[in-house]
């Protein structure tokens, strides 16, 4: 077989119908799901989708790669997949050698991805066990450094602010036990009301019983470039 190149979905908007078979044909989702999600890897720097062509234009193979936020030395790698008749020829790891290539002209220093039955595969590619880190995928761009950071912040993460909102919180909170106990000493001279007493509450609904939550299978993995 020829020699294969890689090429951002970007420069070949025409194999998108073919790309998107190639996924669904591994992870099944709607047509018009798909073309969402391609539409913003269709990039040409992360997040980005990448084309395996083989020596005649055909694509045999995708991959995406894509920023984390707040991590700039750091990318993700996703969506890999070979076509069905193509596997077992070593296209695999060719596919991943020129993703990481890709990743290295963006400077990046360490790649990351996760896996649920593959995990033999990427450690034979370099690939070690670490434990999760957080990714938006293809949604990186939506969140630069900046605004990264602020959404950080507005999520709490400032320590000192959060110190600040628990002290008013226990504050307030100690104000209205004081105020409880003030009702609660006022009504206990007041007399008895005669009559009967309430009803009791009518008793739950029944609900299906909630199926367990199985631990997760998914592996996170990492290697330095």
């Amino acid at each position: 077989m020829t020699a294969c190149r890689l090429v951002p979905l970007s420069e070949r908007l025409d194999l998108q119908p073919g790309c998107i078979a190639l996924l669904n044909s591994e992870w099944p989702r709607s047509v018009a799901s798909r073309e969402h999600s391609l539409q913003k890897a269709a990039n040409p720097r992360p997040p980005m989708s990448l084309l395996l062509l083989n020596g005649e234009g055909e694509l045999i193979g995708h991959s995406k790669l894509c920023d984390i936020p707040g991590r700039p030395s750091d990318c993700w790698i996703e969506s890999v997949v070979i076509r069905t008749d193509l596997r077992g020829l070593g296209l695999g790891k060719e596919l991943m050698l020129l993703t990481e290539n890709v990743a290295r002209s963006f400077k990046f220093t360490n790649v990351f991805l996760s896996t649920e039955d593959k995990e033999a595969f990427y450690a034979k590619s370099g690939y070690v066990c670490c434990e999760p880190i957080v990714t938006v995928g293809a949604n990186s761009k939506l969140l630069d450094s900046a605004k990264f950071g602020k959404f950080m912040k507005d999520m709490g993460v400032d320590k000192r602010e959060d110190d600040a909102v628990e002290k008013k919180r226990l504050k307030e909170s100690a104000m209205q036990n004081v105020a409880d106990d003030k009702v609660d000493s006022h009504a206990s001279t007041l007399p008895a009301l005669s009559g009967p007493p309430p009803p009791p509450p009518p008793p739950p609904l029944l609900t299906p019983s909630v199926a367990k939550v199985q631990r997760s299978s998914t592996q996170f993995m990492r290697k330095a470039l």
